[in-house]
């Protein structure tokens, strides 16, 4: 490594030698392009060690490879909870349909992956704040009968 460092400082300060002495005529971008293409070669002629049969294969870093069934779990996880998200904006852009400030109803969707990957969905269980308590047979109704699921309505928050 030592000889490389020292043989492109000489290089460097050759060709920065060489550029100062040059003549400002015609030659001179013909002699810059030279003495750069020669301090390129200089800088990449280490690389010409490099060979693929000096490459260890052993030596390089194991990638581990997830298992086909974690890869499905993680997918499923990922659609149920992507499922559970969708339902619950529909609920509460139909709740500010309604009037009702969706800051104020917390919705939770409850939703199950059975064992064969399907996603069901167990029910909607929404916390109305006091100031919502009028809203609660409406926001039953939509749930229940609109969208023909499941709803608990578990006290204020």
């Amino acid at each position: 490594m030592q000889e490389f460092a020292a043989m492109l400082c000489i290089s460097a300060v050759g060709c920065c030698a060489l550029k100062l002495l040059l003549p400002e005529n015609g030659l001179e971008p013909v002699l810059r392009v030279i003495l750069s293409v020669f301090f390129l070669l200089c800088l990449f002629l280490p690389l010409r060690d490099l060979r693929p049969e000096k490459l260890d294969a052993a030596a390089l870093p194991l990638v581990m490879e997830p298992e086909r069934g974690d890869l499905e779990r993680t997918y499923q996880e990922q659609l149920a909870r992507s499922t559970a998200e969708n339902i619950r904006r529909v609920i509460e852009v139909r709740l500010e349909k309604m009037g009702v400030n969706t800051e104020e109803v917390k919705l939770e969707v409850k939703v199950h992956i059975d064992a064969d990957g399907r996603i069901e969905i167990e029910g909607i269980e929404v916390f109305p704040s006091k100031g919502y308590a009028a809203y609660v047979p409406e926001i039953e109704a939509l749930v229940t009968r609109e969208l023909e699921l499941p709803c608990r309505i578990l006290g204020e928050d």
